[in-house]
């Protein structure tokens, strides 16, 4: 029996209000409150809840990338091919009963017709996430832009960085009330098949119980984890290692950077908005710009991230450079992230 497709819209609406929530708190703990050190758990929840609620908003990538017009035509093309009829769990299958007895290959237009299908769901997935990036750093950049005007009036107090941080959760909570009109639940998808370490039960009889929901999550990431699964998932573990590694990679250089430029180079709290100003505005010319150059010269998803993978390694690379003499001791001091000018730089070509 067909699987009902995770609850994403109810994590990520829980999620999104664990964290507007940890960030809005932050407005009632003054620093000089005993309970100054639930900063940290604030904080960690924060992150948390964007992490996760950014898992479950992904996870509608490929169910609005199948609706689009251009998709669906060519699945239509697809499904009324006389050859399409291959595709059926009985025929596919000749030990069936109901199965012809002379099985019929899919023509070479058939495979062509499945991999331009292929190519034009990766593609307008790419353009969807390119397209809400893009909306997500202009929001992002309009909000750091009215913050940076008490942090500037209030010369970047502790009250000041309290009320931006306060004023980021209040965003959070107001622009998720969109997503929880808008989006569709998990009623109206479905996914084929199923899986060894997936029990279908409880989701084909519409129950759901939070606390039997995560423990069976528990226990199927543990059966997951056994050897004959992982063979059989040899490509989902590899880019989920892959994918720890480059998200580490890119967390570590924001905040970094943040702390390199505030304790070694001195940045002035509204220098380091304005940090936080740039990086997104490239952030939104890049989300648009290399979809285009990807339909351009037909490169494939794979081949632009690991592109991007390669520039990005460049930072950390010329900032290595910052500890050679050559770049300490010379009049201009420049080079090797040693300048705030450089770390506006660095936040363009990061974004």
């Amino acid at each position: 029996m067909p699987l009902q497709a995770p609850h994403r819209k109810r994590l990520l609406l829980m999620f999104a209000l664990l964290g507007a929530t940890a960030a809005t708190v932050f407005l009632v703990l003054p620093s000089t409150s005993p309970l100054w050190f639930l900063a940290a758990p604030l904080a960690v929840c924060a992150n948390v809840g964007f992490g996760a609620s950014t898992v479950a908003m992904n996870a509608y990538l490929p169910t609005l990338a199948k609706e689009s017009p251009e998709v669906h035509q060519i699945l239509e093309e697809l499904e009324n091919r006389p050859d399409s009829s291959g595709t059926d769990e009985h025929t596919a299958n000749s030990d069936h009963p109901d199965s012809p007895l002379i099985q019929h290959e899919h023509s070479d237009e058939h495979e062509t017709l499945k991999a331009k299908y292929d190519s034009e769901l990766s593609r307008v997935m790419s353009r969807i996430s390119s397209l809400g990036i893009a909306l997500g750093y202009g929001a992002g950049i309009f909000l750091l832009i009215v913050a940076l005007i008490p942090v500037t009036i209030l010369h970047g107090s502790t009250f000041a960085l309290r009320l931006a941080i306060g004023l980021s959760g209040i965003w959070w909570a107001v622009f998720s009330i969109p997503a929880a009109l808008w989006l569709p639940g998990s009623e109206g998808t479905r996914l084929n098949g199923a899986s060894a370490w997936v029990d279908d039960g409880a989701a084909s009889r519409g129950e759901w119980n939070t606390c039997r929901e995560i423990t069976a999550a528990w226990r199927r990431l543990g059966n997951m984890l056994r050897w004959g699964e992982i063979k059989k998932l040899r490509n989902t573990f590899k880019y989920l290692a892959a994918w720890f590694l480059l998200s580490d990679g890119f967390t570590t250089i924001t905040s970094t950077a943040i702390l390199f430029g505030k304790t070694s180079l001195n940045m002035q709290p509204s220098a380091l908005i304005l940090v936080g100003v740039l990086t997104p505005t490239s952030g939104i010319l890049g989300s648009l710009a290399w979809p285009v150059l990807q339909r351009r010269y037909g490169w494939t998803n794979l081949k632009v991230i690991v592109i991007l993978v390669l520039m990005a390694s460049a930072i950390p690379a010329y900032g290595c450079l910052g500890f050679l003499s050559i770049f300490q001791g010379n009049a201009t001091r420049f080079g090797g992230l040693t300048t705030q000018g450089e770390m506006l730089g660095l936040a363009v070509y990061f974004g």
